[in-house]
């Protein structure tokens, strides 16, 4: 049996969604899992946690979501729900978390299953390719709100160019901030 029928034909549990990935972003961590393993993983397992797609199979206890809706999905596939991580909203930080791509199979697949809670729509005018961008630009948006404490007169400093680098002058841009973007040209 082929790897392709068995995603296929695999059945929604009934919290959960199949997906039908159309876009998946090849992100940092995926790199550090293939190269150097500084990245926890579950092996075998697919990678890409950066996702968009349309929903392929609706749990049967979901509501408000249909076959055919476009998404794009949050990384956690399960926390928790009681460490003090979980409890105060940092899911990311918990230490039983599994997520797509890393613990459980994830988006570089035709198709990817993930848990109801984690689906977001988004607007008809972005491509497949511009919406699995989603995780990485939510983490730069955290990372300058959130994370920092930053006021419109302030100046930031960014090193670094590369993609979350240019996501989050981007954020910083549209928020009025000064800035200021350093880094070298690789060859």
């Amino acid at each position: 049996m082929s790897k392709s029928w068995k995603w296929r034909n695999q059945k929604s549990h009934p919290m959960k969604f199949l997906i039908k990935v159309m876009g998946a972003g090849i992100c940092g961590t995926d790199l550090h899992i293939l190269t150097d393993n500084s990245y926890p993983v579950k092996p075998p397992v697919i990678l890409g946690h950066e996702v968009s797609g349309v929903i392929e199979e609706v749990g049967e206890n979901v509501k408000g979501w249909k076959k055919g809706d476009k998404v794009v999905s949050e990384t956690y596939y399960y926390t928790c729900g009681n460490c003090y991580f979980c409890k105060t909203g940092s899911i990311n930080l918990c230490e039983e978390k599994l997520s797509i791509g890393s613990r459980v199979n994830g988006a570089m697949a035709e198709f990817v299953k993930v848990p109801a809670k984690n689906l977001h729509s988004f607007p008809e005018s972005l491509s497949f390719e511009e919406a699995c961008m989603t995780e990485p630009l939510v983490c730069c948006v955290q990372a300058v709100f959130q994370h920092g404490r930053l006021s419109p007169e302030d100046y930031v400093v960014l090193t670094g160019p590369g993609t979350i680098g240019l996501l989050t002058l981007q954020v910083i841009k549209l928020f009025g901030l000064q800035d200021s973007c350093t880094g070298n040209e690789e060859g």
